[in-house]
């Protein structure tokens, strides 16, 4: 294994929106699914934001950014990755 710089900008390979909260404490509905790095040759699973869940689709371009994941019990956030339309 190496460490590797990933490109910021992809491509929905595959989608699927959840309407049910998860356990964790995402709230419904949300989206996610793969997306293409092809400036690294890999495909991510990851979840999307900044747009409605259902208008993602397969083949829109997007960029990686960091936002809220959900709320932790204390009012924490809790940040990860995620993916939005490449404006």
């Amino acid at each position: 294994m190496e460490d590797i710089v990933l490109d910021r900008k992809g491509v929905i390979y595959a989608v699927t929106v959840v309407h049910l909260s998860s356990p964790s404490g995402i709230k419904a509905p949300y989206a996610y699914g793969y997306v293409n790095i092809p400036a690294n040759k890999i495909r991510i699973l990851a979840p999307f934001t900044g747009a409605s869940p259902n208008s993602f689709h397969a083949g829109m371009e997007v960029e990686l950014v960091l936002d809220t994941i959900r709320t932790d019990s204390k009012g924490q956030h809790i940040i990860g990755y995620k993916f939005k339309p490449l404006s």
